[in-house]
């Protein structure tokens, strides 16, 4: 078979919740695959699923729909910013000099600890929580 190549793409559902129903995962947002990061916004995504679900949901559809509602307004927001970080990310590295900025950005990171550990909660999880995985 021969060797392809495929777009890659960013793309963000305008809701992740429907009747009855949420999205999760790539199901909900699609990201590129450079920065690694798919999964781990699916584990967040379930993650808060369940948090909100039992939280607040008895069983009946209107607290289900609070529930959706309070996953919806919170995993949207939060992928999105992450989307866009790593869209800006993507058009940095397409610049006509990428290795300079790369540079430039990696010795930022090395060089300010309050810089990295915004970097890693950002690519782990919200601030505060614990890793999904030790």
């Amino acid at each position: 078979m021969p060797p392809r190549s495929y777009p890659l793409r960013r793309l963000h559902a305008r809701t992740y919740i429907g009747d009855r129903l949420a999205l999760a995962g790539d199901a909900a947002h699609v990201i590129h695959p450079f920065a690694g990061q798919g999964l781990n916004l699916g584990f967040l995504d379930a993650r808060a699923l369940v948090e909100d679900l039992r939280r607040s949901w008895d069983g009946s559809d209107a607290t289900l729909r609070l529930a959706l509602l309070r996953y919806d307004r919170r995993r949207r927001r939060e992928n999105q910013g992450f989307l866009l970080a790593l869209e800006g990310i993507r058009m940095l590295f397409r610049t006509p000099d990428p290795v300079g900025w790369r540079a430039l950005l990696l010795g930022a990171l090395a060089h300010r600890r309050s810089l990295r550990r915004f970097w890693v909660r950002r690519a782990t999880g919200s601030p505060g929580r614990r890793l999904l995985v030790p």
